[in-house]
């Protein structure tokens, strides 16, 4: 049993000190969002090591709301690529789809986190981890 809850803060931690979609193209709101959602998912993680679901439900609700606020912006790839008209549409279309898969995600994630399920668990933080690599390939800028 404790192996499993020792493999699921594994595939955590391997995500804490990711995001998706953000570059370091200067100060952008994407960019702090992703910050936040960094250090928050470090966080996370730690709470999950150390078996206190409670404080990693906290942390999830501040991951959510930390991609909420990701939807609303754009990621500086989209400009560094002269995104306009359909182009920056459909782009904007997948990344916002992106951001409430990884949404739907972290609520899934609190309520494996309330049932205290471990296996349920590992698999969604596989999940984020997919999603982070997903974002990072398509709307991360390399500045």
């Amino acid at each position: 049993m404790k192996k499993s809850l020792l493999a699921g803060a594994i595939l955590l931690a391997t995500l804490s000190s990711v995001s998706v979609a953000h570059g370091s193209c200067g100060d952008t709101n994407l960019h702090g969002y992703m910050q936040d959602i960094k250090s928050d998912m470090r966080q996370m993680s730690s709470a999950v090591k150390s078996g206190d679901f409670d404080t990693a439900t906290e942390y999830v609700d501040q991951l959510i709301v930390s991609f909420q606020k990701s939807r609303n912006t754009h990621p500086h790839q989209f400009e560094m690529d002269g995104l306009e008209g359909e182009a920056l549409a459909q782009q904007t279309e997948q990344y916002v789809e992106l951001i409430d898969s990884t949404i739907k995600t972290l609520e899934d994630l609190n309520v494996a986190l309330a049932e205290n399920d471990k296996k349920a668990i590992r698999q969604l933080a596989g999940e984020m981890g997919k999603h982070r690599k997903v974002g990072h390939s398509t709307f991360k800028g390399s500045c």
